[in-house]
């Protein structure tokens, strides 16, 4: 029976998170800006083949908790002309569900490099879902309203977080070690920073980046 109790134990062990995990957020703002209002996305750049598999399947770090929901896709609004919300964070090999929930027919589309697609028409209430396969910020457009946009920023994982209307994020719970970590804004402008998480007492990661440079999309 104790042979038999330590074999499962040692199974979930592999298989868990590892013991020691910290939290890590922070904010994102613009130098002579106290409140950013545009969305960035925070993510870390590589991790471990093991969290990966965590994060994507929404399993507890012990085994005895209970698992946590699988991620869900996200969901992008065509409303009032608008995309809703404008910015939307996707790990690599995960989808988006484009809804229409206006009473206007529109054309989702984008000419990414390597991430292009079109839709067609999709009418009222019609809802599809593109899926995205490698890495990088991915343009929306219609082709019947010029003025509608929004960005997919694709992960490399599923370690991401997208700030809130202050600039803030929080990233899911992450084993004690150094990450890269990257702040992506819709204007093209992209930090960097080498970050330790430690199992507690992990500082705010601050990432201000200079006034834009360009208009985004």
């Amino acid at each position: 029976m104790c042979a038999l109790l330590l074999a499962v134990l040692t199974t979930f062990a592999s298989t868990a998170a590892p013991a020691h995990a910290g939290v890590l957020s922070g904010v994102c703002l613009t130098r002579g800006q106290p409140r950013d209002g545009r969305t960035a996305v925070v993510w870390v750049d590589s991790l471990p083949a093991r969290v990966e598999r965590r994060l994507a399947e929404g399993a507890p770090r012990w085994f005895w908790q209970r698992r946590a929901p699988r991620p869900q896709l996200a969901v992008t609004r065509l409303q009032a002309l608008r995309f809703v919300p404008h910015v939307h964070a996707v790990a690599v090999g995960g989808g988006l569900i484009v809804r229409n929930t206006d009473r206007v027919w529109h054309g989702v589309f984008s000419v990414t490099p390597g991430q292009s697609f079109e839709i067609g028409k999709q009418a009222p209430g019609q809802a599809d879902t593109l899926h995205f396969d490698r890495p990088g910020p991915v343009s929306l457009r219609c082709d019947i309203h010029p003025d509608e946009s929004a960005w997919v920023m694709v992960t490399p994982n599923h370690a991401f977080a997208r700030t809130d209307g202050n600039g803030r994020w929080l990233l899911p719970d992450l084993p004690v070690g150094t990450y890269p970590l990257r702040a992506w804004w819709p204007d093209g402008q992209v930090l960097e920073r080498r970050v330790t998480v430690r199992a507690k007492g992990n500082p705010a990661v601050r990432f201000e980046r200079s006034p834009e440079s360009g208009p985004a999309l």
